[in-house]
């Protein structure tokens, strides 16, 4: 995680909900940004899919596959 990420001391797990792909989430999302800042929003499919290609050209690592699991954690949690 970034050293903001670390130095507040979140734990991800209390944020994002139990389910397939947090641990994915959790690995890919909150190496730069908290878990927090990750779901601030509520956003549609749509704009996660726009969200997540975003942050993975800007280098965040994920298989075309963990973009597609990633994706729906989001949407079935934190969607529109």
């Amino acid at each position: 995680r970034s050293a903001s990420a670390r130095a507040i001391g979140i734990v991800p797990e209390t944020v994002l909900p139990a389910g397939e792909n947090r641990t994915l989430v959790i690995r890919t999302c909150t190496v730069c940004h908290t878990a927090e800042y990750v779901v601030a929003k509520r956003r549609t499919a749509a704009d996660w899919d726009s969200t997540v290609a975003r942050m993975i050209v800007r280098g965040a690592v994920a298989s075309d596959d963990e973009k597609m699991r990633i994706l729906d954690y989001l949407d079935r949690h934190f969607g529109q």
